[in-house]
């Protein structure tokens, strides 16, 4: 019997692939800037790498201000 204890997952990048839906006007800004970024350095950068910038840098300040929002609507108050 193996004692996987679900690490091994969180120290390999998942090969599986996900979708979310951002819609067709956020997608065309985040194209948009993702060339802008390839073209200021030279160097490809996808959507999804920027989408992925995004959230690693700046994933877990929206998630507070999300929460914040949440809370604030919740005692009748609006942010």
């Amino acid at each position: 019997m193996s004692s996987n204890t679900g690490l091994e997952r969180i120290k390999k990048p998942s090969t599986a692939y996900g979708v979310v839906y951002v819609g067709a006007a956020r997608k065309q800004v985040v194209e948009k800037l993702a060339i802008e970024v390839s073209f200021m350095t030279g160097k490809q950068i996808t959507t999804a790498q920027f989408f992925q910038y995004l959230i690693d840098l700046h994933g877990e300040k929206a998630k507070n201000d999300i929460i914040k929002a949440f809370e604030g609507d919740r005692n009748g108050k609006q942010t």
